[in-house]
């Protein structure tokens, strides 16, 4: 299992309320390190749920101070 190198994933970012506001496309790397970029939202917690191409889902919170 798990992510493998060349793979598309796509993300989206909820808000606490379960609105999404951000979304886009990863392709993984040998690194399997992304970054997603919050400065345009407000102090808060974020779900960041990634699918990729056979729809296995992981899914993780974010704190932004």
């Amino acid at each position: 299992g798990g992510f493998e190198e060349g793979q598309s994933l796509d993300w989206q970012c909820y808000d606490a309320m379960g609105r999404l506001v951000q979304s886009g496309l990863w392709r993984v790397d040998s690194r399997l390190l992304q970054t997603v970029d919050l400065s345009v939202l407000p102090a808060g917690t974020y779900a960041l749920v990634c699918y990729d191409e056979q729809g296995q889902k992981l899914s993780g919170w974010v704190q932004k101070y």
